[in-house]
C-alpha cells in the first residue's frame, strides 16, 4: 500500500518533489544549509518558480484527480478507499511539512511560501472526497 500511495503523490505537487528531492541531496552530501540557495539549479529563482507553479486551487485539482483514480482502482471496496485516502492524506501533510521545514532552513527570510496552509490542505482532503 505504501508504494501505491508514494505512486500517488507524485502528480499534485510534482515540480515540488523533484525540486525538494534535489534540495535534499545537495543537503545529504553535505552542502550547508545556507549555501544551497547559491547553487544555480536550487536558487531562490527555481524554488519561487516551483512553488508558484502550484496554487491552491490547483493542488485540489490534482488531488481531486487522485482520488477519482484512487476511486476507480478501489471501486469494489469503498471502505479500503478511506483507508487509502486517509494515508494518503497523512503522507501528503508529511510531505508538506518536510517541504516547509527545508524551505526554512534553506530560504529562510526569502518570501517564498506555498500560498495554502497545511489547514487549507486538510480542507482540500475533505472537499475532494464530498
Amino acid at each position: 500500500m505504501q508504494l501505491y500511495i508514494e505512486t500517488q503523490l507524485e502528480s499534485p505537487l510534482e515540480k515540488v518533489a523533484k525540486f525538494m528531492a534535489g534540495v535534499q541531496k545537495e543537503l545529504d552530501s553535505g552542502v550547508l544549509d545556507s549555501e544551497v540557495s547559491f547553487q544555480i539549479e536550487y536558487s531562490r529563482h527555481n524554488l519561487k518558480k516551483a512553488v508558484e507553479s502550484y496554487p491552491g486551487k490547483e493542488v485540489k485539482k490534482g488531488l481531486a484527480a487522485v482520488y477519482r483514480k484512487i476511486e476507480r482502482d478501489l471501486s469494489s471496496d469503498s471502505h479500503l478507499l478511506q483507508v487509502v485516502w486517509r494515508h494518503l492524506s497523512d503522507e501528503f501533510s508529511s510531505q508538506y511539512t518536510h517541504y516547509q521545514n527545508i524551505i526554512d532552513r534553506c530560504y529562510h527570510n526569502c518570501g517564498i511560501d506555498f500560498d495554502f496552509s497545511m489547514d487549507n490542505l486538510q480542507l482540500m482532503f475533505v472537499d475532494v472526497t464530498s
